[in-house]
């Protein structure tokens, strides 16, 4: 116990030795809300708070960016956010996966007079594995046709983001043997990214 290891202090910063009624031995207390409060605002006003603030606001939001939302599969990619796009575009098109759209949302930001690290979103799908879904469940088409979203972090990784066919199927209550429709363009988004 804490004052047990201070005997011979009578007060220490957060306990305070008292004597007890029943058997005359000393215990511990804690003291009142107050006294530690006080510290508290010991700590606010020490010059080494504002390093402490920035690193704890660093810790959290690390902690909030490496972990992605439910439902999304984030990789890390060996290459280029641009690179990474057409090496996904040309392993869809392999496989005749047709392609919707490539949209490059830091292109439309330059054009509009702001910046943004490079990201770009690449829409793509198959008719013949998409449609059974949206027949079974209409609102499947909230989240077809597939998307994988590549963007540069601030520190110049490139990341490749897209929804768990898993999950698409869990959020919209399909019969889980229809999640293999989409799963077939996994190994091809895993590809993009490897080395």
């Amino acid at each position: 116990m804490i004052c047990a290891a201070r005997a011979e202090a009578k007060t220490t910063p957060f306990f305070r030795r008292t004597a007890n009624s029943r058997s005359g031995r000393r215990t511990c207390r804690i003291r009142q809300i107050p006294d530690i409060l006080k510290l508290l605002g010991f700590v606010m006003r020490s010059r080494f708070f504002p390093l402490l603030a920035a690193v704890l606001i660093g810790a959290i939001s690390m902690n909030t960016q490496a972990s992605p939302p439910p439902g999304v599969v984030v990789l890390a990619s060996y290459y280029s956010v641009t690179q990474t796009v057409d090496r996904l575009e040309s392993l869809l098109k392999e496989k005749s996966v047709m392609i919707f759209a490539r949209i490059d949302f830091s292109g439309d930001a330059g054009r509009a007079g702001l910046h943004m690290r490079p990201e770009q979103m690449l829409i793509f799908g198959n008719p013949k594995g998409g449609t059974p879904l949206m027949q079974a469940v209409p609102t499947v088409g909230l989240d077809l046709p597939l998307k994988a979203l590549v963007w540069e972090d601030a520190e110049g990784k490139t990341w490749l983001a897209y929804n768990d066919p898993k999950y698409i199927v869990q959020r919209h209550a399909v019969e889980s043997n229809l999640s293999a429709n989409l799963a077939g363009v996994i190994p091809l988004l895993e590809r993009a990214v490897a080395q």
